[in-house]
């Protein structure tokens, strides 16, 4: 508990000297450009990552970033804050961020008989994902979870308005760097 008190106090230290670059821009009211589904990992940290200020990114994190099918039993909460994201906040960009060593991925893909029964309901869906390659593994999870977002009428009129662009990336815990997913290449970010 001391490290997060003294990790609280050295951001209240920050905030004080930079009130208006952290704090009032979002202080009456969040304004996020993207939305970002990603793995709940401790090592996943997307404001970290994209260097985002408060109010900049609305996230949702779960288990493995997993979004489900909608209808599915898993779906509800995840449909939810899509909708609020996309039709609330008019976030601008949906970016799935998958990420190396996922060891919710692993339990779907390697582990699934042994899971709890709440784990493999929400798993249950990324169970049949490719294995050995893991950025092939995260390549056709991040596919399954556009796939599964399009499914949404609102999410797919908006990208065919173009007032909402899905954008697939990984990054690499190890390496600290992001790569965008396209057609099943990768590029740097």
């Amino acid at each position: 508990m001391q490290r997060l008190k003294d990790g609280y106090l050295a951001f209240q230290h920050a905030i004080n000297q930079n009130k208006s670059r952290y704090l009032y821009p979002a202080a009456k009211q969040q304004q996020p450009h993207s939305m970002v589904i990603s793995c709940c990992d401790s090592r996943v940290n997307p404001c970290q990552i994209f260097q985002a200020h408060a109010g900049e990114i609305f996230l949702f994190q779960n288990i493995a970033g997993h979004l489900p099918a909608p209808g599915s039993a898993c779906s509800i909460q995840t449909s939810a804050a899509l909708r609020f994201g996309i039709e609330n906040l008019q976030v601008n960009n949906l970016i799935f961020l998958a990420h190396t060593d996922c060891a919710g991925l692993k339990a779907a893909t390697e582990n699934y008989n042994t899971l709890s029964p709440d784990l493999k309901q929400w798993l249950k869906d990324l169970k049949t994902l490719p294995t050995g390659d893991e950025i092939s593994m995260l390549q056709a999870h991040l596919h399954q979870n556009t796939e599964n977002a399009l499914q949404h009428e609102f999410i797919a009129q908006q990208v065919q308005n173009q007032t909402l662009k899905i954008h697939q990336m990984i990054y690499n815990v190890e390496h600290g760097t992001v790569f965008i997913a396209r057609n099943r290449n990768l590029t740097a970010f």
